[in-house]
């Protein structure tokens, strides 16, 4: 099996590249890099990072904001100029509209797609780099169960106590004559073969 480093991210050194990927009603796409602590969006291109000159969206809508110790980016609804009023057109995140003047705030998985009244749509994209310098230590776990949870908190059934590990971050399903591997919805994603995965088969 693959060293737990692997699968869960926690070898970080670069840290990983993230972008947000911008599609209008006419199916233009630009993609931008995050590179800074708080990546403002809005129609106003004096005043946002990127610049959606779209009716829907307001002069300030929303914030991309990068935690540098844990390399996790949220989304952050609506830009905080807006409040209180809030935006006009809110958010659509996962099939749920979120209201103009809702605070919501969401820790964004590499595939992740949002948009603004479903014109012009978002999608959070992550690079993972390859791993450098000597690899860690393997640790090796009993699979003694037939669903395993893994996590930081020792409420898991494998405890991975390291700060780029999500307090629930995945499950270890038997399936067959192998593993079945189940991100949690981690905020540092996990990664197989340099591979983010949501889920996939771990063979012996």
């Amino acid at each position: 099996m693959n060293n737990w480093h692997d699968l869960f991210g926690t070898q970080r050194a670069p840290q990983t590249t993230a972008y947000i990927e911008v599609t209008l009603r006419n199916g233009a796409t630009t993609r931008h890099k995050l590179e800074k602590i708080e990546t403002s969006i809005g129609r106003d291109g004096s005043k946002n990072d990127i610049c959606v000159n779209e009716n829907v969206v307001s002069a300030q809508h929303l914030l991309i904001r990068h935690d540098n110790s844990s390399d996790s980016y949220t989304l952050v609804h609506p830009h905080p100029a807006r409040l209180p009023g809030g935006t006009t057109n809110g958010l659509i995140f996962k099939r749920r509209r979120v209201p103009g003047k809702e605070e919501f705030k969401h820790d964004l998985g590499h595939g992740d797609s949002f948009s603004i009244n479903n014109e012009v749509m978002f999608r959070f994209i992550v690079e993972q780099p390859a791993a450098q310098g000597p690899r860690p230590q393997a640790t090796a776990f009993d699979l003694n169960k037939d669903e395993m949870t893994i996590g930081r908190t020792s409420a898991n059934d494998i405890q991975l106590d390291h700060p780029q590990v999500s307090a629930r971050h995945a499950v270890l399903r038997k399936s067959g004559s192998g593993h079945l591997l189940i991100d949690r919805n981690s905020t540092n994603h996990t990664y197989v073969n340099g591979r983010s995965i949501t889920r996939t088969l771990l063979k012996r």
